[in-house]
């Protein structure tokens, strides 16, 4: 059957569609999004409070739920439907909340992203999707809504306020009469035996297939790997059948960043200029600080007076060298996931950070990001910590500015970074191998979700995975410097 992931996905892109619904390759979940998928569940119980007199649909199968919500549907004693199924020819779709309003419904779907002026055309297209096919099954909607996170929320006040509801059914009757249309085509294609052909679009960039199973697989260098392409951009060169980066014309006009790239590429060896690197090397004044943070931000607060995603501050690791090549200093911060500690944190950063030296992160906006995070949590050390942010030296910019290797494939992330210039380093091997597990290990922590001694292992696991980006900070630097020697 085709469900509202696979449909909607299938409109940017049908192949990908097609592997969605053939369920080969199976995508494996992340802890991050097996997470959100838990939060999610959480986010409905919340939702279905708002409406104790209502009934939900939980009989196991498809057709056996679609069976009971006709049942549901036909008597009128029943005000309010959870998860309502509904099939129409191959297509399923399920209703959060279904309430009876004068003979007709109103449709809700509950949604985890947090309310704002703007809707996205994607929350759009999923009520939509639900929309159509509830129409097609013969029930009438008087409105149909969004039932979204509001960002005022904080723990003790009641579940309603936990949500903002938006009349959405203007944009949703504009968008039904565009997926009818494509309802037949879609559940045809994505049911096809053989895969469909795919195209070479700008969403394959993002595709969980693209690589392994589609286009790219063994493709060294698409032209995703140039720096800022927009979908501009990249149909410019799709028109010109230009799909890797070593097929760019020499005369063809690029960014430096971008140029950068395709010269390291065409000339299958690292790009650098010397110079440059050695000079902006020398804005690190000893003794250096290499600084890391780690933080929170969940969809259901963990602590009083914290919003919705708001973020919090969780750990730093910092690595003090007096010199390039002396033996290093490890200074560390964990925070009490029992409580808001960002004040605790703050206080001890500024005794481990000294008042003088460069502070050297890896990509400058999120660790300004985190320091302007604890100025708001603890304002009576403002000076100190803008202080801080003063001192600031971005590794990152530095490699972007002077520094590019083929096997970056076009990303300055850390991670893909350190295995070129320090191979011998790895994070492979750590229990907690990156920020996002990091975020949801801390907030299943502050939940309660683990015993006391499995709490104290993964508290060690955070703090080594912390450290570990600092200690690569420094071996990055360290391949630099030699770099600008050879």
């Amino acid at each position: 059957m085709v469900n509202k992931n696979i449909f909607l996905e299938a409109q940017t892109c049908l192949t990908r569609g097609w592997y969605l619904r053939s369920g080969n390759p199976h995508i494996s979940l992340t802890q991050a999004d097996q997470f959100r998928i838990n939060e999610g569940i959480e986010i409905g119980k919340m939702a279905h409070a708002l409406y104790p007199q209502g009934k939900l649909i939980n009989e196991g199968s498809n057709i056996n739920n679609h069976q009971r919500t006709q049942l549901l549907i036909n008597d009128d004693s029943v005000q309010v439907i959870f998860e309502a199924t509904f099939i129409y020819n191959e297509n399923i779709a399920k209703a959060d909340i279904l309430e009876r309003i004068n003979g007709k419904w109103h449709l809700v779907e509950v949604k985890s992203s947090s309310a704002s002026d703007v809707i996205k055309d994607k929350l759009i297209d999923d009520l939509a999707y639900t929309a159509t096919i509830l129409e097609l099954c013969g029930i009438t909607l008087e409105k149909t809504s969004l039932l979204l996170v509001s960002k005022n929320y904080r723990l003790g006040m009641d579940k309603k306020d936990f949500f903002v509801e938006v009349n959405c059914t203007e944009q949703v009757n504009k968008r039904r009469l565009h997926f009818v249309s494509k309802l037949n085509g879609t559940s045809q294609i994505t049911g096809m035996v053989d895969r469909p052909e795919p195209k070479f679009i700008y969403q394959c960039k993002a595709c969980d297939f693209y690589v392994n199973n589609c286009l790219g697989k063994n493709v060294d260098n698409p032209i995703f790997d140039l720096p800022h392409l927009n979908e501009k951009s990249f149909n410019k060169f799709s028109e010109e059948k230009i799909s890797l980066v070593n097929q760019i014309p020499d005369e063809y006009k690029l960014t430096q960043p971008q140029k950068t790239v395709w010269t390291a590429v065409k000339n299958k060896k690292q790009s650098i200029d010397k110079d440059k690197l050695k000079q902006l090397l020398e804005k690190i004044i000893f003794p250096a600080y290499y600084l890391d943070f780690e933080s929170v931000s969940t969809a259901i607060p963990l602590y009083q007076n914290i919003g919705p995603y708001q973020e919090i501050v969780t750990q730093y690791s910092l690595h003090k060298f007096s010199a390039l090549n002396s033996s290093a200093e490890h200074f560390e911060f964990l925070a009490d996931y029992n409580k808001d500690d960002r004040k605790k944190l703050a206080e001890k950063l500024l005794i481990d950070i000294g008042k003088d030296g460069s502070v050297v992160v890896y990509h400058a906006q999120a660790e300004k990001r985190f320091l302007n995070n604890l100025i708001k949590a603890a304002p009576e050390y403002t000076n100190e910590l803008t202080a801080i942010i003063d001192r600031i030296v971005d590794l990152e910019e530095i490699i972007k500015k002077t520094y590019y290797h083929p096997m970056f494939h076009g990303s300055y992330s850390i991670k893909v970074v350190l295995p070129v210039l320090v191979p011998e380093m790895s994070y492979k091997n750590l229990v907690i191998g990156d920020g996002q597990s990091a975020n949801v290990v801390f907030a299943e922590l502050a939940r309660g979700k683990y015993s006391t001694q499995e709490a104290e292992t993964l508290c060690k696991e955070l703090r080594s995975y912390c450290k570990q980006d600092t200690l690569a900070m420094v071996k990055i630097h360290e391949a630099m410097i030699a770099l600008c020697r050879n």
